[in-house]
């Protein structure tokens, strides 16, 4: 770890000496509260709903034991028993009583921590991959240039007032673990092609209100001109930013509207002009920096540790704690071990001042006195021997620190929201207690597998619900707290902003939500197998193989339409007493009814289901029977989609008749997908008009008479019109209308698929 030199001493107490005459004259009223806000928020003081909030550095989340049991002891002493870790690798102390601030950073300052530049327009704590130094994958670590980028940036004259706040992460990996896409500037260490020690430089990525991801503006930078490399790219957004808005003052904005080639031109211009000069970074100085980090005295030890091995296999809680919570190490014999602070239905990033000292205790008896804090809220050790971890397990578990769940579902990130926050529109430590019990028993844990569920109270994003596998938003809805979910997002290398599905919850409906989600995703992982194993097959061997893997919980749903009987006579062969349910709206042409009772009976057809509109819902929503005439959505869903959703309770798959063919809507239909909590199976999809004929007149199947007529298609009689010459076979269907399907085969409101699913 780096340790302070005298400067570094000398200006941490001067800054405790000068913060606490400006809250002695606080205090005394002799400075207006607007007056202390700019003061008390250079030394990371908020005000909070209820109270004063302290928000502590922890510089790329590195901590020594010592310093945790300090603050272990201000959480004692100070506050209510307990911090929060945050997801900038921070703490914050939810109650302290202003007059107690002076003392809390004159105690912070003994064991050379501070507050300084955790808020503000100013760069802010300068992240880093919590396995920094330890991990197998990484070409080299990326702490000691987090150090010099956090010692050049301490109090920059230049850039302590910038037109908004500017955060930096550094990733030492390709498998990014730092979320550098997310930041203002991230930064990758690489090794060039001399072996040299380079940067992949981003700029520009961002949550809040207007979520973006960092642009590559440099694919590598030499170690020596990396200093002035960032120091260019401040520079022209302290020139450029937007101080006129603060909604459009972040450097993403200036990405956005320059355009990433422009603000390229501007930084190699700017860097042009200053490389080479103070802000060179000469390899002795680098060397000195990195001397802090050196790794601790591994000792030799194999690579597979029996002491382990031998405990796990008569503790199955150890086992699976082994197993979750674990990380590769570079060191043989080593691994570094996630601590959560995720116990189920717990509240994400919080720990007493109990659990603190258990943590320094337990890395000071077994791993070097070194402890991490990760930007996902949790706590590491970063080395640790295996052969200790039977040991460091039960004093985890006697500690309540035992939970194995690193990246699971339950492994949720919420920032405080409403409950402290009050910049807050929702809370979100009570949803993420009832998510965490939802889906907290162990063994729906392992069946899930890696998923991320992220919440932030407001659209400040401090959860990083953006970056979510599922995501979820709280906001304001009359006075009422809603609640937005997203899909998709990922903050690693692969990066991607998640997509809002549907017009949200209530607080009382999110978590019944996301376990639809989250079946389904498991669903569309099912599906996707499915497809790749019957990709090519003929559609005689897709409905039989989808006939024997959901045997007796699968149906048949036809509209006994214009290409009905081919499918039906594929069933017919393989069983004939299979439920087909048949939707009757009350609209159907009589051509329909009639052509179905022909088919059933030519077929052998045993199992027919009629399904019809609920009668009641029919006489509230359509009593005259004219909904068509003025809104066909809601017609439809009348008549079609919950009358569809009822007929398929019992099922947990149906197989459909859409054809890829048919309409631009179906151009990219899969052989198996999901919809609604089910398999639904396509295996006409890849057929066209021409082989559904000649199928029908082989097999010597009557054809529906409104084809000759001039239906290719044929839904309910008011919202079907004869198609023309030249139009796609649906283009009769709701015409005049931006309306292209009934909607029982819309399925999800969104085909994103959650990466790991």
């Amino acid at each position: 770890m780096y340790r302070y030199d005298e400067f570094d001493a000398a200006f941490v107490r001067e800054r405790v000496t000068q913060f606490s005459d400006q809250v002695d004259r606080r205090l005394k009223g002799e400075i207006t509260e607007d007056e202390f806000r700019p003061l008390r928020l250079m030394n990371g003081v908020y005000l909070q709903l209820h109270a004063y909030m302290l928000r502590v550095a922890i510089p790329y989340g590195t901590l020594s034991s010592t310093q945790m049991r300090r603050l272990a002891h201000i959480a004692r002493t100070y506050d209510k028993d307990f911090g929060h870790f945050t997801t900038r690798q921070n703490i914050q102390f939810n109650w302290p009583a202003l007059k107690d601030v002076p003392a809390i950073l004159a105690e912070l300052a003994e064991v050379e921590m501070h507050a300084i530049q955790t808020s503000g327009n100013c760069i802010r704590n300068v992240t880093a991959d919590h396995f920094a130094g330890a991990a197998f994958d990484e070409a080299d670590d990326p702490r000691p240039y987090a150090e010099i980028l956090r010692q050049w940036s301490s109090l920059h004259p230049e850039f302590s007032f910038l037109p908004r706040k500017f955060k930096i992460a550094v990733t030492g990996a390709a498998h990014d673990r730092a979320a550098i896409r997310l930041h203002d500037i991230g930064l990758e260490v690489k090794r060039g092609d001399d072996r040299g020690i380079g940067f992949a430089v981003y700029v520009g990525g961002g949550q809040g209100r207007t979520p973006m991801l960092a642009r590559e503006i440099n694919a590598f930078v030499p170690e020596a001109d990396i200093l002035a490399y960032v120091d260019a790219i401040l520079r022209v957004y302290n020139l450029f930013g937007r101080r006129d808005n603060k909604y459009k003052a972040r450097i993403k904005i200036l990405v956005h509207e320059t355009g990433i080639d422009e603000l390229r031109r501007l930084v190699e211009e700017e860097f042009a002009q200053i490389r080479g000069g103070v802000l060179g970074l000469p390899a002795e100085e680098v060397e000195r920096i990195r001397a802090y980090f050196a790794p601790p005295p591994f000792e030799d030890r194999p690579a597979v540790s029996a002491k382990l091995d031998a405990a796990r296999a008569i503790n199955p809680t150890l086992d699976r704690f082994a197993r979750q919570n674990l990380h590769r190490h570079k060191a043989p014999g080593y691994t570094s071990l996630t601590i959560s602070l995720k116990p189920i239905g717990g509240i994400p990033g919080d720990a007493s001042a109990d659990q603190m000292d258990a943590v320094a205790d337990i890395a000071e008896k077994w791993a070097f006195s070194e402890i991490r804090v990760s930007h996902e809220q949790n706590l590491i050790l970063p080395h640790l021997a295996l052969d200790d971890l039977p040991e460091v397990y039960e004093a985890l578990a006697a500690a309540g620190l035992a939970t194995a769940n690193a990246g699971a579902i339950t492994d949720i990130i919420a920032c405080p929201g409403l409950d402290y926050c009050a910049l807050a529109n929702a809370r979100s430590i009570p949803l993420a207690s009832q998510l965490s019990e939802r889906f907290g028993a162990p063994a729906r844990q392992d069946e899930i597998g890696p998923l991320s569920i992220k919440i932030s109270g407001c659209i400040n994003a401090c959860g990083h619900h953006h970056v979510g596998h599922i995501g979820i938003l709280g906001v304001d809805r009359k006075g009422e707290e809603f609640y937005q979910i997203s899909l998709g997002g990922n903050p690693d290398e692969s990066a991607s902003i998640g997509e809002i599905i549907g017009p949200g919850f209530y607080a009382e409906g999110v978590v019944d939500a996301v376990e639809t989600i989250v079946d389904d995703q498991g669903l569309a992982a099912e599906a996707r197998l499915l497809s790749a194993r019957h990709e090519g097959e003929e559609a005689e061997a897709i409905v039989a193989a989808a006939l024997d893997v959901y045997a007796g919980k699968i149906a048949l749903v036809s509209s006994f339409g214009a290409d009905s009987a081919v499918l039906l006579a594929m069933v017919a062969d393989i069983d004939r007493s299979l439920p087909v349910i048949f939707l009757d709206t009350g609209k159907l042409f009589p051509a329909t009814v009639a052509y179905r009772d022909s088919l059933v009976d030519a077929l052998g057809l045993t199992g027919i289901v009629t399904q019809g509109p609920d009668a009641e819902d029919l006489a509230a929503t359509d009593p005259a029977g004219a909904l068509w005439m003025t809104d066909t959505d809601a017609c439809c869903d009348t008549r079609k989609v919950k009358p569809l959703a009822a007929a398929l309770q019992p099922f947990a798959a149906w197989i459909s008749g859409r054809k890829r063919y048919q309409a631009e809507t179906r151009a990219n239909l899969p052989l198996f997908e999901v919809a609604s909590g089910r398999i639904k199976v396509n295996p006409l999809l890849g057929w066209d008009r021409a082989r559904i004929e000649a199928y029908r007149q082989a097999r010597q199947l009557p054809p529906h008479p409104l084809v000759a007529e001039g239906y290719p298609s044929i839904g309910c009689l008011p919202c079907t019109d004869k198609v023309r010459p030249g139009e796609d076979e649906r283009a009769g269907r709701w015409r005049g209308k931006a309306k292209t399907e009934c909607g029982i085969h819309l399925g999800q409101p969104s085909g994103t698929v959650i990466p790991g699913i």
